[in-house]
């Protein structure tokens, strides 16, 4: 939601074409222990060690197709990542919840989740085993150090409980979801241009003729 807010930002049409938004985007002060640097550190040199060069000194094919068989992976990997948690926080009906003047939001961290967070296909079994439980969103939301195979069961609960004290709890199927995350996305670029428009009539500068 930050990210989208700051892509949206009437003050950074820049951004719509820029590769680095990222960079841009949250940037602040931030202060980690070496030791964290240094798993980081290891774990991205160990993974492109087991992931990359392991098999093109081991693998009896061309590299060329290890090194495009690893790009394909990972390409593949962050798309299917992509929409598997697009479709739970960024579609028509979520909500975005912002602070008070004093950096308060009022609701329990638990009901911020059952707001937040919605779930798609969770009656699925299918949809469950290709995303790892991820379409059980919430529980593994209010839940991260459940094994995915349990979600299913706390989904149930989850659902009884929301009902038995009038909390949200939204679910969808994965098509339907995506689907309003695209219609989501067509109503906020329309009204990025209106906004746009508005703001450049409102502060445009008389023509001067030379």
């Amino acid at each position: 939601p930050a990210d989208a807010a700051g892509r949206r930002h009437l003050r950074r049409a820049r951004d719509d074409c820029d590769l680095l938004q990222h960079v841009h985007l949250g940037r602040r002060e931030a202060h980690h222990a070496p030791v964290h640097w240094f798993f980081l550190i290891f774990s991205k040199l160990f993974y492109f060690f087991y992931m990359l060069f392991v098999p093109l000194y081991f693998a009896p094919v061309p590299a060329w197709q290890v090194v495009a068989g690893f790009f394909c992976m990972q390409i593949g990997s962050g798309v299917v990542a992509m929409f598997a948690l697009l479709a739970n926080h960024v579609v028509e009906d979520s909500l975005f919840v912002v602070p008070d003047e004093n950096g308060f939001i009022p609701c329990s961290w638990g009901e911020h989740q059952l707001r937040t967070t919605d779930d798609y296909s969770p009656d699925s079994r299918i949809i469950s085993f290709l995303f790892s439980g991820l379409n059980h969103h919430v529980a593994h939301h209010l839940f991260p150090k459940y094994c995915h195979v349990h979600y299913p069961a706390i989904t149930k609960i989850l659902r009884t409980t929301a009902r038995e004290f009038n909390l949200r709890y939204r679910h969808n199927d994965l098509v339907s979801a995506l689907a309003s995350h695209f219609r989501l996305l067509k109503q906020l670029s329309e009204k990025q241009k209106q906004s746009l428009s508005t703001t450049n009539d409102f502060h445009h500068e008389p023509e001067h003729h030379f």
